[in-house]
């Protein structure tokens, strides 16, 4: 049974499209969807005119995303699922490394709010390809080839074949589809 999801999200919209899929898998073992992003040490401004470090921001997405994915605002059918959905951020360099450290038991303080004991990894693949991917790298392919735990990957097409018209697709996730190409691991 998955009843620890990981769900790796970067703020963009391509990431967050594993939530849906990971949701139903939650539902279907009375899990838990722990959302989770890796961020590096930096500061951002902010409209107050101070200064918001990484780690501030990523937690105020992941705590915006959590509530709006209980309250239904983003995905109703997701709300009505009624799932636990908990969020840690970590800060670190190494994006991959850093979530197969999160999700693998690990007995180590120095994570304070990383979650660990995970029992399947959820994440959407953004598709990149030949220099993009050469340049950038691929975080779904390193951890794929490094953990130990299943691995449940999302394309970057599925969305787009779920979705019903435009106007589905401008409105984000309505509707708990499952991808028809999702590769487990």
């Amino acid at each position: 049974m998955f009843q620890r999801i990981l769900v790796p999200l970067d703020g963009s919209s391509r990431a967050e499209r594993a939530i849906p899929v990971a949701a139903r898998l939650a539902r279907a073992s009375a899990g838990t969807v722990i959302l989770v992003r890796v961020v590096q040490t930096m500061t951002a401004p902010i409209e107050e005119g101070g200064m918001l470090t990484a780690s501030e921001k990523g937690r105020r997405y992941l705590s915006m995303t959590a509530d709006h994915l209980r309250e239904g605002f983003v995905a109703p059918a997701i709300a009505k699922l009624n799932l636990a959905i908990t969020w840690s951020v970590a800060v670190d360099m190494y994006v991959a490394e850093t979530l197969i450290r999160a999700a693998e038991p690990v007995a180590a303080p120095e994570w304070g709010e990383m979650v660990g004991d995970i029992d399947v990894i959820a994440l959407a693949t953004h598709g990149r390809d030949g220099l993009q991917r050469w340049v950038m790298g691929s975080v779904t392919e390193r951890i794929l080839l490094d953990t130990k735990l299943p691995l449940l990957v999302v394309p970057p097409e599925w969305q787009h074949k779920t979705a019903g018209n435009e106007q589905q697709k401008e409105r984000g996730i309505t509707e708990l589809h499952l991808p028809e190409a999702v590769s487990i691991w």
